[in-house]
């Protein structure tokens, strides 16, 4: 009979983009939606109409700041502004991860390019491309590109802005990354041991040389479940202070 419109056109008379269309033909997913059908958010979004931030970077703080992804993308920021790291640049941009480090904010922008904005510790030329996820340290920063190398900034004492790049590791297959003062962690695919994932850390020494007791853990990300394998307390990872 004729009576039901093509994918990504509505109305009584099939002449206006459905929901989640766009486009002079509707053949086009309106705001970044994916699938087939462009029924689904991108990531991190979520809801009915993709506007919940859902995942890793929607909200992060800094030493005495916090910055968060509003429902509209934009960056919102609260706290002390001493070194402008509440004042997103460019102050428009919409994002879909951000990172707080001492007194600086870093975010993977919509397009999947980095901004930062605050201290000027990482007043350098940013790293070009697109990336994923992000983490901030202190004074340094890391994110993972589109194809899975990493790839950091700011301050590199102890090594910590020097992603490893020997040892039989396939660097080129990161998960997450996480930074802390001194040195930064990823996960990793093992392309050694049949794809499990596993932590990878560079920086300081006495930090690092702890990442073999929780090698053999086998870490999941998404909405996977992590499995850790059963250990005696004599091979627990040690819990003292670094």
């Amino acid at each position: 009979n004729c009576d039901t419109c093509l994918p990504g056109w509505a109305g009584s008379k099939c002449d206006s983009c459905a929901l989640g269309w766009t486009g002079d033909n509707c053949d086009t997913c309106a705001n970044s939606w994916e699938g087939d059908a462009c029924d689904v958010c991108p990531k991190p979004w979520g809801g009915e109409d993709c506007d919940r931030c859902t995942g890793q970077g929607c909200i992060t703080a800094g030493e005495t700041h916090t910055c968060a992804i509003a429902s509209d993308k934009t960056a919102s920021c609260w706290g002390n502004n001493w070194e402008a790291q509440l004042i997103p640049n460019p102050y428009n941009a919409t994002f879909m991860a951000l990172a707080a480090g001492y007194r600086r904010t870093c975010g993977i922008r919509a397009e999947g390019t980095l901004a930062c904005w605050g201290d000027a510790w990482m007043d350098t030329a940013l790293p070009e491309g697109t990336f994923t996820h992000i983490a901030a340290g202190d004074y340094h920063a890391c994110a993972i590109r589109t194809e899975g190398s990493v790839e950091c900034w700011g301050n590199d004492e102890l090594g910590k802005s020097t992603p490893p790049t020997d040892g039989g590791l396939d660097t080129a297959a990161f998960a997450q990354v996480a930074a802390g003062r001194s040195h930064t962690c990823g996960i990793l695919f093992d392309t050694q041991r049949d794809d499990t994932q596993r932590a990878v850390c560079w920086g300081k020494e006495t930090v690092v040389s702890k990442v073999s007791t929780v090698s053999s853990v086998v870490f999941a990300t998404g909405e996977d479940r992590a499995q850790a394998p059963s250990t005696s307390p004599s091979t627990s990872p040690s819990k003292q202070p670094i």
